[in-house]
């Protein structure tokens, strides 16, 4: 059982000293004892609890009593991770269990410090996750962050730009273009031409951290990236070079795998966070109210 915590920087990964802020990521490696003949599929069953998970638990100031469990996703030989995005500035100790003895039982403690009123404006992804209006005459009929404060959509459609052969400094420019003008959300969709190897059967993980890599710099640009519900269904995510049928054992963890690594979110309209559904998607307790298998806030 070791556990190592991993915070990210403005949205991008990398290992941090100083406390971490509400809506980053906070990443747990675990390693794992076992060996799975396809961790892929083995490790977010569809229907079935996953193999391994881990809860978070607001322990004082605002996070107190605050409680969230994610699906761990595995990320190449032994490596496991969760990522969770603290919904709540304060402590919060976390553990977790799995039948596999190296992914049970590891526990530690994470502090978010709260983001000035500065800081969130100079990112307004730093607000927190969107969701439907809560409060007020108008509930119901208009978008906001997490913190109250009113989301206006201005989207520019990015379908394809989880494919491989785009580059990752081609991407920043586009997050450049767009943020300098205004636009505040980029639609995207995931298939498995780009997100699984050629064979269908396992993931690409260096074009999905790749893709992960994308959203944290969409989201240190105050961009936030929509993932629409069911859009794989409608297009069946079909090219010339795919095959006529993939059965739902390997194309359900495709369109999965990215939103409970923890990068971004789905219809719900939740920033992505570095990571791509159970993948690509870190939300608290289903980080940010809504998508993957990593479960959903407690509110």
């Amino acid at each position: 059982m070791a556990a190592l915590v991993v915070g990210t920087s403005a949205f991008g990964l990398a290992v941090r000293a100083r406390p971490t802020h509400p809506w980053e990521v906070v990443e747990i490696m675990l390693e794992a004892n076992g060996e799975h003949t396809n961790a892929y599929v083995q490790g977010l069953p569809d229907r079935n609890a996953p193999l391994a998970q881990v809860t978070f638990t607001g322990t004082n100031g605002a996070a107190r009593d605050m409680r969230y469990t994610l699906a761990a996703f595995w990320d190449g030989g032994k490596t496991w991770k969760a990522r969770f995005a603290p919904p709540a500035p304060g402590e919060w100790s976390w553990s977790s269990a799995s039948k596999d003895p190296g992914l049970a039982a590891a526990t530690g403690k994470v502090k978010v410090a709260e983001w000035t009123e500065t800081e969130k404006e100079a990112n307004p992804a730093r607000r927190g996750f969107i969701r439907v209006s809560q409060k007020g005459p108008r509930a119901g009929r208009y978008f906001e962050y997490a913190d109250g404060t009113p989301f206006v959509w201005i989207g520019d459609t990015w379908w394809n730009w989880t494919k491989r052969g785009i580059q990752l400094g081609s991407f920043q420019k586009l997050a450049d273009d767009r943020a300098a003008k205004g636009f505040t959300v980029g639609q995207v969709f995931f298939s498995p031409n780009g997100l699984l190897n050629r064979t269908y059967d396992s993931p690409n993980l260096e074009q999905i951290r790749k893709v992960e890599a994308m959203i944290a710099y969409a989201n240190s640009k105050g961009i936030t990236v929509w993932k629409p519900g069911g859009h794989y269904e409608a297009h069946r995510g079909w090219s010339a070079d795919t095959p006529e049928r993939i059965d739902d054992e390997t194309h359900q963890p495709t369109t999965d795998y990215p939103m409970c690594s923890g990068s971004f979110h789905d219809s719900s309209l939740s920033p992505c966070r570095p990571v791509l559904e159970d993948r690509v998607m870190a939300r608290p307790g289903g980080a940010g109210a809504t998508i993957g298998k990593t479960g959903t806030p407690a509110h």
